[in-house]
């Protein structure tokens, strides 16, 4: 019987009975238009639901410390209850995290050395991530491990001056910053939080709202620069799970 990391912090006297109520992914549901007369629907868009996990959990209270049964429960609160998602760790899949809240209540069937119940954890964004991971971009194709398209922060260094950067993936959309770049100016662009910073100060009038936003896809994505060889550019990124 494994175990799991909430918030940083872990119960050892905690044992996760099952993980078989784990659901495989997020509920998706998908919205759909019928036209009388035609056969079947179309398809007009994906809705992905909050993620939740029901974990039944056994309790050694020998192991607990506590003799009060109650103060054990007041441990357990004030360890589970949060008012915004934190990062929870299975032991049985240590290079995953959700980002969790506990959802509903806590009860127990009791014997007399063990508790036995169901912690019921809820994620509103539905993915669960790896490691972050930054690459320097060259020739080689970066790579995404996960399942799931992912935001990225692009890193440049610039090796010359300029007066545009510009990155485009091999789908045809790009992002490109208009200003006088010298030699060691440091561009970041972020591109979940729509941001680009010059040097440290935010320069969102350098953005070309022209622009069409990217994000690595599943796979191999071919990412190139232009001009060529005006910057030493870094991709950083998180791979997710639906």
């Amino acid at each position: 019987m494994g175990n799991f990391t909430f918030n940083g912090g872990k119960k050892d006297y905690i044992s996760l009975l099952s993980s078989e109520r784990r659901p495989a992914f997020a509920p998706i549901s998908r919205r759909l238009v019928t036209k009388p007369g035609l056969p079947g629907a179309h398809l007009v868009g994906t809705d992905t639901s909050p993620r939740v996990l029901p974990e039944p959990i056994l309790i050694d209270k020998e192991k607990s410390g506590y003799s009060n049964i109650e103060k054990l429960k007041e441990d357990l609160a004030a360890w589970l209850i949060k008012t915004d998602p934190v990062n929870l760790i299975f032991d049985d899949e240590p290079d995953r995290i959700y980002y969790a809240l506990v959802e509903g209540t806590l009860e127990f069937e009791e014997s007399y050395n063990y508790l036995i119940g169901t912690i019921s954890f809820i994620c509103p964004d539905p993915y669960k991530y790896g490691a972050e991971d930054t690459v320097l971009l060259d020739a080689a194709p970066i790579m995404n491990m996960g399942t799931a398209e992912i935001p990225l922060i692009i890193n440049a260094t610039f090796k010359t001056v300029a007066t545009e950067y510009k990155i485009t993936h091999s789908n045809g959309k790009y992002v490109r910053v208009i200003w006088d770049f010298k030699v060691g100016d440091i561009l970041e662009i972020d591109l979940k939080k729509r941001k680009v910073t010059i040097n440290g100060v935010v320069h969102m009038t350098a953005y070309d709202w022209r622009s069409s936003p990217f994000m690595l896809l599943p796979g191999a994505n071919t990412l190139t620069v232009d001009p060529a060889g005006v910057a030493t550019t870094q991709i950083t990124f998180r791979p997710r799970w639906l």
